[in-house]
């Protein structure tokens, strides 16, 4: 797969080391080598957004491609969104969401707040292929 561009980094955001890894690898498998970040929780995310830990500086808010977690302690995936999206700074990000859950009405929400994609854990190479592509192409991102 082509590179969706130097000047994009991914951040996974998962309270789930484990998980995390998993993507992080899976995106290097289907050949993506743009810098990838990992924030364990919500406050992490919103620091690196900003600016506020080490080595985002260099990038733009929307340079990011994030992976957000819907299940984790304190703010849920879908707060964050919701969070994103209320900020005129960081509204235009893009923002997959991931969840072991099938809930239509959590996909809905989602949705609603505009994320690109909805993926279920454990996450496909497949399915991160198909998303990684709809990003490069500019389907349906900000």
């Amino acid at each position: 797969m082509n590179n969706i561009g130097n000047e994009k980094a991914f951040i996974i955001v998962d309270d789930d080391a484990g998980h995390a890894l998993l993507i992080r690898k899976t995106l290097k498998r289907i050949g993506i080598v743009n810098s990838v970040f990992h924030c364990f929780n919500a406050y992490e995310l919103l620091d690196l957004l900003n600016g506020k830990k080490a080595g985002s500086a260099s990038f733009s808010p929307n340079s990011f491609i994030v992976f957000l977690d819907i299940s984790m302690p304190g703010l849920s995936g879908i707060d964050v969104l919701e969070i994103i999206r209320l900020d005129e700074k960081l509204k235009d990000i893009t923002v997959v969401m991931v969840s072991t859950s099938e809930s239509p009405e959590e996909m809905n929400k989602c949705f609603e707040f505009g994320c690109l994609d909805f993926l279920v854990k454990p996450v496909s190479q497949a399915q991160l292929k198909e998303c990684c592509e709809r990003i490069a192409s500019g389907n349906g991102v900000n």
